[in-house]
């Protein structure tokens, strides 16, 4: 009966700390929202309610009150809603992935992210907030001219990730289980 209480018990504690493990992260992404163009040239075909949409890929989420410095994406996407530009189909330009910084809950708080476009150089897709550059700009530029955008209006950043069970965590959840199957097992026989 001891033998019996004591891999209950065991079981119940395996179970515990599975329960109450931190989970592990794995690559995250942000995706960010801009708001509409307040204008754009006559050239430059604009479809209805232009605005900025951008995804970049880290392999770890930024953390707490992150200084203003670079960051380095293994993958990203942005867009006007007339031309997306990912890591396959364009470069970084000028400001790059630059002036990136976080608020103390991990919140993005200012960044610098610009692109060129492979296929038609000189098209840039820009979404910028660095007060101590005086920039604040979503929009679209062909060679260095502002074709498109909103000036002193910026987005959000919303972090997507999803946890991912730690190995230990689910090593220790089975181990419980087993556990508690083999108590069962031995009361059931007796």
């Amino acid at each position: 009966m001891k033998k019996i209480r004591l891999i209950i018990c065991f079981a119940s504690i395996c179970l515990l700390f599975a329960l109450v493990s931190v989970p592990m992260f794995a690559s995250v992404t942000y995706t960010y929202t801009g708001n509409p163009f307040t204008y754009h040239n006559p050239s430059y075909p604009c479809p209805p309610d232009c605005f900025i949409t951008a995804s970049i890929t880290l392999a770890s989420a930024l953390p707490s009150n992150l200084a203003e410095g670079p960051i380095s994406p293994l993958a990203y996407m942005i867009s006007d809603g007339g031309v997306t530009l990912t890591d396959a189909n364009s470069s970084t330009y000028a400001l790059g992935f630059s002036h990136w910084s976080t608020d103390a809950s991990g919140n993005i708080t200012t960044w610098a992210f610009e692109v060129h476009n492979n296929l038609l150089p000189g098209e840039i897709l820009i979404t910028a907030f660095v007060p101590s550059l005086g920039e604040e700009f979503d929009g679209r530029a062909e060679a260095v001219t502002e074709v498109a955008g909103v000036e002193g209006s910026h987005g959000v950043w919303v972090n997507q990730s999803t946890a991912v069970p730690e190995p230990g965590s689910i090593m220790l959840w089975g181990t419980g289980l087993a556990g508690l199957a083999d108590a069962v097992r031995r009361r059931l026989r007796k």
